[in-house]
């Protein structure tokens, strides 16, 4: 993982452009981004938007991530990260060999209150916990799932997918993030919640938002509206459904179509219920963890 100095975003740029041999005017006609823009935001005298870092770093040909930065990693070794990201990977594989004879997994209800603390660290920016914890937790649902077979187990696996990818996120392996992103729906379709599926599509939307590719952003935006409609009235429901809404008014926004990016608002504005689920099962527990991850998703 290429790694840089903690700095901010515009000193980086301007490091890339020089290892590059690109002078400003050169990289400005490159990525599009107005010269004196880019000026302002290599000195510091202006903030780089999401749209100019996904240019700026499609111009160079590096992730939005090394411009950006990822203070969680920085904060780790080398060495540390790969102990913690291999049995993460490991954990991620094994999605489909059925119960572990060798596993003794805990009750549901143990397994979702657990997956509902790891979300609640997620939030209070424990990354290296959460990253430590998550691993033997998705190997014991994963037992626990195939063992039980019915839809409570699948969705608290479903959520520990999702805790993996902001754990691959927050970390800079985009890879892994994509890995757990095709677990959480593999699991979601195995717990037939449509709910899951939209918030699969909302988060895969968002890879592409924070690269810039507007279009194939908001096709699975649509996709993910379209999906969700399977799902039946809930509070869960509405809170993916305002989420992806949102994701659409950013995409409009960056593509200077405000009547659309209105539109979505208030489309997005009647689901707005902080502290809702993405998921409905029928374990309390799980409820009060997907109402906890959902709340924690964002554009950023």
């Amino acid at each position: 993982m290429h790694a840089l100095p903690q700095d901010r975003p515009g000193v980086r740029i301007a490091r890339l452009r020089r290892e590059r041999h690109l002078t400003q005017r050169g990289l400005a006609d490159l990525s599009g981004v107005p010269y004196n823009t880019l000026i302002k935001i290599e000195q510091g005298r202006l903030e780089a938007t999401p749209h100019a870092v996904a240019s700026l770093a499609r111009a160079m040909r590096v992730t939005v991530g090394i411009i950006q930065g990822q203070p969680y990693a920085d904060d780790l070794r080398a060495d540390e990260l790969d102990l913690l990201i291999g049995p993460i990977r490991e954990a991620l594989d094994v999605y489909d060999l059925g119960a572990d004879p060798e596993v003794a997994a805990r009750p549901l209800q143990t397994l979702s209150e657990e997956s509902e603390a790891l979300c609640e660290a997620v939030r209070g920016g424990e990354i290296k916990r959460v990253a430590s914890d998550v691993a033997g937790l998705i190997v014991e649902t994963t037992t626990a799932a195939h063992t039980h077979g019915g839809s409570d187990g699948w969705l608290v696996l479903a959520s520990l997918y999702r805790t993996s990818y902001d754990v691959a996120s927050k970390l800079g392996y985009a890879d892994l993030a994509q890995l757990s992103l095709a677990r959480l729906d593999w699991a979601a379709q195995r717990a037939s919640d449509a709910v899951f599926g939209g918030a699969y599509q909302y988060f895969r939307a968002l890879t592409y938002l924070r690269e810039g590719q507007l279009r194939t952003g908001q096709r699975l935006i649509d996709l993910g509206l379209s999906t969700i409609e399977q799902a039946g009235p809930s509070q869960s429901r509405d809170v993916v459904v305002g989420q992806l809404h949102l994701g659409g008014s950013v995409v409009a926004g960056r593509d200077h179509d405000e009547a659309k990016a209105m539109g979505h608002l208030a489309e997005a504005e009647p689901h707005r219920q902080p502290h809702r689920g993405i998921a409905q099962g029928s374990l309390d527990g799980l409820r009060r963890s997907q109402r906890r991850c959902a709340s924690s998703v964002s554009l950023g």
